[in-house]
This record gives structure tokens, C-alpha cells and sequence, in this order.
């Protein structure tokens, strides 16, 4: 077993770690999803996970999480239909929905590159109800979840590095470590006393 491919296994687990985490978390009602963000994922997850698997050259090792990914986000989208505590659709995330369409579209016509791009702007787009919503009430997800998976996202660049792979496989794991981190850290809010509340202790 080579030492990048224990790195990928590293990455892979700490994702499924957030995940079991996260869908225990839906189950019982401790989080509330933002539907449409979890609509997108899991809708171009498989896109991205194609356009990825084709830039790395068919390295199994680099595409290991993002084919782990892909399942487990199907799973959750089921997890959160089926459970039914999801945030309602609003105009931001109608907006995401149909822009999130456009770039699947526009990945139909792209060469791999530009299609990796493509679908890079829909995963933005999709996370920008999310992050709306932990911006209005921290309360809706939980920090260590999202933590964690900004840590595989860590682990999967370095990956990335030591198996020299096309640049544009940096966008994937780069960006949406940027996201979940900022996710985390504005959910970690709802853990924290109200100024005034240590100001009296």
C-alpha cells in the first residue's frame, strides 16, 4: 500500500466520519438542511465526480473521496427527504437551483477542463443557501461535521500534489474546503455564549 493511498484512505474516512455524524444529526432533528444545497450536491456530485475522475486520468487513488463522496451524498439527500426537518426553498435558493442548471448544461458542451469548471460553479452556487442560512441562524447546522470534511478536503489537495495530477483538480477540493470551513465556523456561533451572558459570569 503506497503512501499516497494511505492518505486518500485518511481523507475518504474523516468524510464519512462528518457524514454518519451529519446524518445522525438530520435523524434526529439536532440539524436542519438547507434542501436545494443538498438538491445540487447531490444532483452533480456524479458530474463532478465523472469530470474529476477523467482530469486525474483515471487515478483511483486522487478520485477514491470523490467517488465515496458521491454515494454518501445520495444517501444523505434520501436521509433528508425522508426525514423532513429541511429548510424551506426561498428565492436564494431558487436562484442556485436554476444557475446550478445552467452550468450542467454548459458541462454538457465543455471539454473536461472547462467542464470541471463548470460544475466547480455549481457546487459554489448550491453552497450559498447553506451558508445563508447558518449566516441567519447558526442553530440550523453543526460545526464538527463541516470541520471535518474541510480537513479531507486538506488531506485530498495534498493528494492531489504528490500524484501530479492536471491544476484544475485542485479547483474540487480547494474550494469546497474554503465553503465548509466558513460553514463550520459561523455554525460554531450557536455553541457560543451571548456576549452579555459571559459578561455576567
Amino acid at each position: 500500500m503506497t503512501v499516497t493511498l494511505i492518505i486518500a484512505i485518511v481523507s475518504t474516512l474523516l468524510q464519512l466520519a462528518g457524514y454518519a455524524i451529519y446524518n445522525r444529526s438530520v435523524w434526529t432533528g439536532r440539524v436542519r438542511p438547507n434542501l436545494s444545497s443538498w438538491l445540487i450536491w447531490g444532483g452533480i456530485s456524479s458530474l463532478n465526480t465523472a469530470s474529476y475522475f477523467s482530469l486525474s486520468r483515471h487515478d483511483f487513488v486522487v478520485s477514491l473521496m470523490p467517488f465515496t463522496v458521491t454515494a454518501v451524498n445520495v444517501l444523505t439527500l434520501f436521509v433528508i427527504l425522508r426525514k423532513g426537518t429541511f429548510q424551506r426553498i426561498g428565492r436564494v435558493d431558487a436562484a442556485a437551483l436554476a444557475i446550478s442548471a445552467i452550468a450542467v448544461l454548459l458541462w454538457q458542451l465543455a471539454g473536461s477542463s472547462l467542464a470541471n469548471l463548470m460544475v466547480q460553479i455549481a457546487i459554489i452556487v448550491g453552497t450559498v443557501p447553506t451558508i445563508v442560512g447558518v449566516w441567519r441562524d447558526p442553530s440550523v447546522e453543526r460545526p464538527l461535521p463541516w470541520l471535518l470534511w474541510s480537513l479531507s478536503f486538506v488531506i485530498a489537495i495534498v493528494v492531489v500534489t504528490m500524484r501530479h495530477v492536471s491544476w484544475v483538480a485542485y479547483a474540487s477540493p480547494v474550494i469546497q474546503m474554503v465553503m465548509y470551513i466558513g460553514i463550520g465556523l459561523l455554525a460554531l456561533r450557536a455553541q457560543r455564549p451571548p456576549l452579555a451572558d459571559m459578561r455576567r459570569a
